[in-house]
């Protein structure tokens, strides 16, 4: 029983620590889009660092790829599928 109970607690500390990481990752990426977007576009209106705070990984992902070619904020959150 020990045995059982230990591996359950290496696996349950793994899952944590994975989701951890991952929850980190999904932080940074939110920063890191929302510096290049102040630096691109300007200081960023209060609806749009909402959208950003709500967006999922992969529109987080189209939003890094927007960003690129995009000529406006609205640009970049449509081609990303955010609204504000």
């Amino acid at each position: 029983m020990a045995e059982g109970l230990a591996e359950g607690l290496a696996k349950g500390r793994m899952h944590g620590l994975a989701e951890g990481e991952t929850s980190g990752m999904t932080l940074g990426q939110r920063q890191t889009l929302k510096l290049q977007l102040e630096t691109r576009f300007g200081q960023l209106p209060d609806n749009v660092l909402e959208a950003l705070a709500q967006a999922t990984v992969a529109q987080l992902e189209h939003l890094a790829i927007a960003l690129l070619d995009a000529r406006s904020v609205k640009e970049a959150l449509d081609a990303a599928g955010l609204r504000t």
